[in-house]
């Protein structure tokens, strides 16, 4: 009797575009000393935080867990926080910093739809989510000094 192998069908971006978006993490996020093999990353939410503590980027789709494994080292594991948006129709003042932003825009400018496809959710002195149907990136809001 043949034994049955079952092999588990990952779901994985063009490589064009998979080599765009990891160039573009790059330049927010470092890459791990001993990053999270492909199996285990699709066994759990994926999210890892920029060096400086600003930016988070989490993984929606097994795709782009397969990207972010290598920027999340076996050891760190980033809790993703939840973040309630539901003030519709008030004022928001929140800054943020440009040079956080446009990498941010830039790695949703990799995908299809570019930046028209952004769902971008604020709140006042609250962090800015941005996302797409792969990636969420939570940006932290620019602090005042004393």
């Amino acid at each position: 009797m043949e034994q049955e192998t079952k092999q588990i069908q990952v779901e994985r971006f063009e490589p064009k575009l998979e080599a765009k978006l990891i160039i573009k993490l790059n330049k927010i996020l470092v890459a791990a000393e001993k990053p999270l093999t492909e199996e285990n990353a699709l066994k759990q939410d994926m999210a890892v935080m920029d060096p400086s503590n600003v930016t988070m980027v989490v993984a929606k789709t097994e795709e782009a867990k397969r990207v972010l494994a290598r920027f999340i080292n076996v050891e760190s594991a980033t809790k993703v926080p939840e973040l309630e948006f539901n003030e519709p129709n008030r004022p928001c003042i929140s800054k943020y910093s440009v040079l956080y932003l446009q990498p941010i825009i830039d790695i949703f400018n990799v995908f299809k739809g570019g930046y028209d496809s952004i769902k971008i959710s604020m709140k006042a002195d609250y962090p800015i989510v941005l996302e797409n149907e792969h990636l969420k990136i939570i940006l932290a809001p620019r602090v005042e000094n004393d």
